[in-house]
């Protein structure tokens, strides 16, 4: 495994080991209750808030570098925490109960000439000072186990309303060898921060992991605090609990291992939340108009196909993504997120699928200088939107193997009853612009001259 993969896996493991918000999956089913009054703001509004709380490559300890983000919502959360619906919506329960909002986390890692040392950055918005505590507080509690071994040495410092730190031993059941994380957790009012760093050779000790806290500490303290109120001033689109349905409908109406394209692997589902497209986002809320008032969008699945290079060589990228209505799955079709700085080409499928379908070729050369090409097929199913693209290397993929491929994601959503959360049972829309009529579909010319 390449160094930099190795060090987003031990840092996720972290994140796993933590179990990010301070919940855990409950025991027992949780009592039904509206957790959430109604006007309240919706998960995409809550991340946006946090936004600025995000590192910058200047807010980073010299010789680190940003190796990713993610962004969490409590749909995404339960949905991570639960093995069934059931379970997830049990999970959700807990989690508004607790008044987890939004997070974002991000993982810092060194550069080649630096000491192998990840550092995992998150930083997490809740509904009241009080649940922000009780957050904080059961951050600091790891319970011990056979493999872990845990403790809360002193902290020498005081970071915003209140801050503690906790020792980390965990020894691999398969091989044995131990990894060590040192963690500082702090609030101020309804945030709560979190800075892990985690160590393989076990020359762990707290005051390696202080530097970088205090740089994140001074980062938040020269912000103002979130001004996300009581009732939303941004458009939402559905309930959690009708997210969380759909995440699992979606989930599983993906193609499954065994219909990967030749020479490639099914790699593991996941889920896609419009709070992953606007921490991606070049303009978040330039991204927010789009998603919720043009494609009124719900959630995504996505499952993709490797070859042994990995991700980055040839890639199946196949997704199913639910809006509102059947307007806004068409306005995704026809205006889609391309490649960053590619063009693009617009043709028919060569066998049309659904009500509104398109095709586009989209060139793209990234850093390396290499041309790459993605070809994208689009269509509509009703509310639900099913894209193919491919990505790698011009001319390793052809518009007629997309094509192929395409029917086969098709007939597999298709097969047997669609779950009424993908057709019949839909959440409030927000008020938007009558779409326009659809354009005469293009022929059906797959390259131009």
């Amino acid at each position: 495994m390449p160094r930099l993969a190795r060090l987003i896996a031990g840092a996720f493991a972290v994140a796993l080991l933590f179990g990010g918000a301070g919940v855990r999956l409950p025991r027992a089913a949780a009592t039904p209750q509206q957790a959430v009054p109604s006007g309240a703001p919706g998960s995409a509004e809550a991340l946006l808030s946090l936004l600025p709380y995000r590192l910058q490559d200047a807010d980073l300890p010299p010789g680190f570098q940003i190796l990713d983000h993610t962004a969490a919502t409590p749909a995404s959360r339960a949905f991570d925490l639960g093995a069934t619906l059931a379970d997830s919506q049990d999970a959700l329960q807990e989690l508004q109960r607790n008044g987890f909002l939004a997070g974002i986390e991000q993982v810092i890692g060194p550069n080649d000439n630096t000491p192998v040392r990840v550092f995992d950055y998150n930083v997490e918005l809740y509904a009241s000072d009080r649940q922000a505590s009780a957050a904080y507080h059961d951050n600091l509690d790891v319970p011990q186990t056979s493999r872990v071994q845990s403790d809360n040495p002193p902290l020498a410092l005081r970071l915003g309303d209140e801050s503690g730190a906790v020792h980390v031993v965990s020894t691999s059941a398969a091989t044995g060898l131990q990894t060590a994380f040192e963690a500082i957790f702090w609030r101020r009012g309804r945030l709560v921060f979190g800075s892990l760093m985690v160590i393989y050779d076990r020359t762990e000790t707290l005051d390696q992991a202080i530097p970088f806290a205090q740089a994140v500490d001074r980062h938040a303290a020269g912000l103002p605090a979130p001004t996300l109120g009581a009732q939303a001033t941004l458009p939402v689109i559905g309930s959690d609990p009708y997210e969380e349905e759909a995440m699992y409908a979606l989930y599983s109406r993906l193609p499954s291992p065994d219909q990967s394209p030749f020479g490639f692997m099914a790699q593991a589902r996941s889920i896609i939340t419009n709070a992953d497209l606007l921490i991606d986002a070049a303009d978040p809320r330039a991204a927010f108009n789009r998603i919720t008032g043009e494609w009124k969008r719900v959630t995504e699945a996505e499952r993709v196909y490797f070859t042994l290079q990995g991700d980055t060589g040839d890639v199946w990228h196949v997704r199913l993504a639910l809006s509102a209505d059947a307007a806004g799955a068409t306005a995704n079709v026809l205006d889609p997120d391309h490649q960053p700085n590619s063009s693009v080409e617009t043709y028919g499928l060569p066998q049309p699928l659904g009500e509104t379908s398109r095709l586009y070729r989209e060139s793209y050369t990234l850093a390396d200088g290499l041309p790459r090409e993605s070809w994208r097929a689009m269509w509509t199913r009703g509310r639900v939107v099913l894209t193919v693209y491919t990505t790698g290397p011009a001319g390793d993929f052809t518009a007629q193997q997309v094509n192929a491929f395409a029917q086969v994601v098709d007939a597999t959503y298709e097969r047997g009853a669609v779950p009424d959360v993908l057709t019949t049972k839909t959440p409030d829309v927000p008020v938007s612009p009558a779409p326009a009529p659809n354009p005469p579909a293009p022929t059906a010319n797959l390259r131009k001259d």
